[in-house]
């Protein structure tokens, strides 16, 4: 038996075929186009249960009139003649029909096919109809339907059905020629004809073709929609004939070969480690018949080690003997590779806090303390969760405004400082708020002996500064008004003018020092009281390459400062770290590349994975809530998440950007911009259809981190961004009204700075920053459109 999906086109007039005692009846199923007469058809014509109809009264037969009027015998031959003609041409017509319909026929008679159409041996993959013809019913179907039950068992209840009702209509899966698996939606009509049962079995493939809105199939789309958005398949276990059927996608999670196979077949492919697991969870869920889920490993032939997940329920009988198991399965790998990951990064952990000096503090909203352990509590002379229940910080109180902190969400790096039985105790720390488990986390490290070591560097380097007065290097001071107070041989070799002359002097009066060179710069900045020294400062001084050290000298007075200068002659080791620089330089710009180029791929691969994975599971989510207003809420929710999950997969990885170019790109970003919180205007001007794409993607991100900068610290109230090409370079321009800042020792939580330079450097760019509290931020970057050669 053959079957099929789609109900649309079987349009067939066949008023001959109604069901006995129902003369002159139309089957319900079938829809009529033309009315016709039922002229009786002649021999050999039309369709086979046709054929035997008697011909035409012959003039000779012994109930003709035994005297004839000639013309009377004329008319009746004449009428006699188009009446036969006409029930040929009829015949003639039904038989096209037979033939020509778009939709699979076949003519069952004494369990055997009788009679085909073309459209059947074509879907069979069959090129005669003795290929066909005489074959049993169920010939050319799988040996088990998805319901579980053999192909002959169900083919028997299909043929009794028909018998009862005069016809039917079910899916069916098929087989071609080839063995291909297919499903057919098939339509049978029972004919009894001369005492001769006949089933006539019209049928159609759609296994490639989408269900109709409102069709019976629908729900199984769905069902195959949810099926391929979690990545399960299913399974039938028929226990009494010992052998299991798989779909498509189970077939391809096992790695089986064939759809139907049996038991024994499959357990090559199963762990050996994880199969008396498998057996006690199919006997727990027989015994106590209840679902059962259970995981295992597969060694899949092609694709190594795989974790699936069996999920199903035994099916009784009515004697109440388990006859088969119907589930589903589900591929696990990623999930548990993962899981793995965690416990292994979870032990990894513990092993730290047990033999390195960490601690690990963990504490509720009101302060107290849920849980402290590490190696560190050592030297604070304490053990683990000893202070559980207290308020956390009472080891130090130098904690206590960073705890906080953390209390309100913010992220804290700070370095805790106190005194443990007298001695001093240093603690790096780093802080966040946990919303998954809402409380507080504070891990620390003991710093105690990097501290006092960098303590005692400090005192040893103004030590060494103080001796610098006796080294080879040209040294220079002045007190806090700028007059010289040092001046050694070296410095009066290197500027020609003797001490005597120089002691007393204004120093930023020198030629060396003049206030346009950076050095002047350096030297004018702490006269002004920043207390910044400012190292290897290079200048030129008479055919010299030279780099000054301008140190702060701290004054008598406590709160004024004067400067050390340190210059020496660099000449020689520039020239021979030039060829280095610049090899460093190149391989530092590969590194940055590489990193930046990571980053974006990164960026690809997540969302990839929300639109393909987050987004077709809410998706899938969504069609499966049934029609209703009780609902109604969910589908709202679900909606909005789609949308959220498209916005991040978007903004991770703007495909407008490779598709249509950066203007395209920065206007499809302004348009998501919330220009309720921020009235953010953009100004492009002379921008090529197309830029290099590192160019172009530099751009954006550039723009991008500029624009999340100032939603979430500028608090701005207008800002404006101006995008220009002119002599062969890119220049943005970003202003906001916001706080600002103070570029040169503010603090900048949050810029994202760091990976707008690089970004920029990369391409040899220009970054100009300019902010003042209270005034707004500008940020204006220069970038040649092509990288200029490498020196």
């Amino acid at each position: 038996m053959v079957v099929g999906q789609d109900y649309t086109n079987h349009r067939v007039c066949r008023q001959r075929h109604a069901s006995p005692g129902k003369s002159g009846s139309r089957p319900r199923h079938l829809r009529y186009t033309t009315q016709y007469r039922r002229p009786r058809p002649g021999p050999g014509a039309g369709y086979p249960y046709l054929r035997s109809l008697p011909p035409a009264m012959p003039a000779s037969s012994p109930f003709a009139n035994p005297a004839p009027d000639t013309g009377l015998l004329r008319a009746e031959l004449a009428a006699a003649r188009a009446a036969l003609a006409e029930a040929q041409a009829r015949a003639t017509y039904y038989q096209q029909l037979f033939e020509q319909q778009h939709r699979a026929v076949l003519i069952i008679g004494n369990g055997c096919y009788t009679d085909c159409n073309g459209t059947a041996l074509r879907l069979l993959g069959l090129s005669r109809r003795d290929q066909l013809l005489g074959q049993p019913v169920g010939s050319f179907s799988m040996p088990v339907q998805p319901d579980g039950r053999p192909t002959p068992a169900r083919i028997a209840e299909v043929l009794d059905q028909v018998r009862r009702l005069g016809w039917g209509r079910f899916a069916w899966l098929g087989r071609r020629h080839t063995g291909e698996e297919f499903w057919e939606d098939v339509v049978v009509t029972c004919i009894r004809e001369a005492g001769q049962e006949l089933f006539h079995v019209s049928w159609e493939d759609t296994s490639d073709r989408p269900p109709r809105a409102g069709s019976s199939y629908e729900s199984e789309n769905r069902l195959q929609l949810a099926l391929a958005a979690t990545h399960s398949g299913v399974w039938i276990s028929h226990l009494t004939a010992g052998y299991t059927y798989c779909d498509q996608r189970a077939r391809a999670l096992l790695g089986a070969a064939e759809a139907i196979c049996p038991h024994e077949a499959l357990l090559p492919l199963l762990h050996p480690d994880d199969l008396p697991r498998l057996r006690a969870a199919f006997r727990q869920a027989r015994r106590e018949r209840q679902p059962f889920d259970v995981e295992f490993r597969v060694q899949h032939p092609t694709e190594g080690l795989r974790y699936l997940m069996a999920m199903g329920q035994v099916q009784f009988d009515a004697q109440q003997r388990p006859v088969r198991i119907t589930g589903l399965l589900r591929d696990i790998t990623d999930r548990q590779r993962t899981r793995l990951e965690l416990i292994r990064k979870s032990e990894l952990l513990e092993q730290m806090l047990r033999h390195l000096p960490l601690i690990l503090g963990r504490f509720d909203r009101q302060g107290r303390i849920l849980e402290l352990v590490g190696a560190g509590l050592r030297h604070l002379h304490t053990t683990d969760n000893e202070g559980v229940g207290r308020q956390a910080g009472y080891l130090m109180q130098d904690m206590q405004e960073p705890i906080a902190q953390v209390l309100t969400g913010q992220h804290v790096r700070f370095v805790a400082r106190g005194q443990v039985q007298g001695q001093p105790v240093y603690l790096q720390c780093f802080g966040f708020f946990d919303e998954s488990q809402q409380c507080g986390v504070i891990f620390s490290i003991n710093a105690t002996e990097s501290e006092l070591s960098k303590e005692r560097l400090r005192t040893e380097k103004e030590f060494s500064e103080r001796l610098l007065n006796h080294s080879l290097d040209a040294i220079a001071a002045c007190d806090q008004h700028g007059s010289v107070t040092a001046w050694n041989h070296i410095m009066e070799r290197l500027s020609g003018v003797p001490a005597s002359t120089m002691l007393g002097q204004q120093l930023p009066e020198f030629p060396v020092f003049a206030g346009d060179t950076a050095q002047g710069a350096a030297l004018r900045s702490i006269l002004s009281g920043q207390n910044t020294p400012h190292y290897n400062v290079p200048f030129h001084c008479h055919n010299q390459d030279c780099e000054a050290n301008l140190l702060p000298l701290p004054m008598p007075e406590g709160s004024a400062y004067g400067v050390l200068v340190v210059i020496r002659d660099v000449t020689q080791r520039n020239q021979l770290a030039a060829e280095a620089t610049r090899l460093q330089l190149r391989r530092q710009q590969e590194i940055l590349s590489a990193v930046l180029e990571a980053q974006e791929a990164e960026r690809r691969r997540i969302a990839e994975g929300l639109h393909n994975g987050v987004g077709q599971l809410l998706y899938a989510a969504k069609l499966s809530l049934p029609a209703g207003p009780e609902v109604q809420a969910t589908r709202a929710v679900l909606e909005e998440a789609i949308r959220a999950t498209r916005t991040i997969s978007f903004e991770l990885t703007p495909g407008v950007l490779a598709d249509f170019g950066l203007k395209t790109a920065l206007e499809e970003l302004f348009k998501r911009i919330p220009h309720q919180h921020l009235p953010v205007q953009l100004h492009i001007l002379n921008l090529p259809p197309r830029l290099p794409a590192p160019v172009e993607m530099a751009a954006y991100r550039i723009v991008q981190e500029l624009l999340n900068n100032m939603l979430k610290h500028a608090r701005a109230t207008t800002a404006l961004v101006r995008v220009a090409y002119r002599n062969q370079a890119l220049h943005l321009a970003v202003h906001d009204n916001g706080v600002g800042f103070e570029p040169a020792t503010g603090p900048q939580p949050g810029l994202g700075l760091p990976s707008i330079r690089n970004r920029v450097e990369l391409l040899q760019g220009t970054l100009q920053l300019t902010s003042r509290p209270g005034q707004g931020t500008t940020v204006q970057i220069t970038i040649p459109d092509t990288p200029a050669p490498e020196g």
